[in-house]
């Protein structure tokens, strides 16, 4: 047992089982998690404007040397209040992004285009017909800011069950 003028803490050299019914209380560690203010273009189906404006997030990085459990953060910048969002479980050397508001000084709009190739016989065998055909889909995002400062953007673009992604 280690005690501090504030602070007891228990240093234990074996797994500890809560019974069923039972409770207990955890530790929280106080540290600065480094990261940056970025934007994240990921839209959501029920977060309104999503679609046509990125999430202003906080893009984190868990070099505290713990994993930092889920739960509420508030963001803050500079002494100011930015907002909140919700941190899901964040493994130690990971990174994450926090969304905590829709941004409507930046507008993206997102062109997609198909393309499909004519298909090509591959072979024939025991009576089998294998075709090879592709079909192609391009997304290219665009983004006017129409903020005072340069800012980061980030896509997040859904990958098609089956498809490659192609850079």
């Amino acid at each position: 047992r280690v005690v501090s003028e504030s602070v007891t803490r228990y240093e234990l050299d074996k797994p500890v089982t809560i019974p069923n019914g039972g409770s207990t209380m955890v530790v929280i560690a106080s540290a600065r998690v480094g990261g940056e203010q970025a934007h994240l273009y990921a839209p959501e189906p029920g977060v309104a404007l999503s679609n046509q404006h990125p999430f202003a997030v906080a893009r984190l990085h868990n070099d505290t040397g713990f994993v930092l459990e889920k739960g509420p953060i508030s963001v803050l910048s500079n002494g100011s209040f930015l907002g909140q969002g919700v941190l899901d479980t964040f493994p130690r050397d990971a990174q994450a992004f926090v969304p905590f508001s829709v941004d409507k000084t930046i507008v993206v709009e997102p062109d997609a285009q198909w393309s499909e190739e004519e298909g090509s016989l591959v072979q024939v065998q025991r009576g089998i017909l294998t075709v090879r055909r592709f079909s192609q889909r391009k997304t290219l995002y665009r983004l006017r800011n129409g903020g005072t400062s340069a800012t980061k953007v980030y896509v997040r673009h859904a990958r098609w069950s089956g498809a490659d992604l192609v850079a």
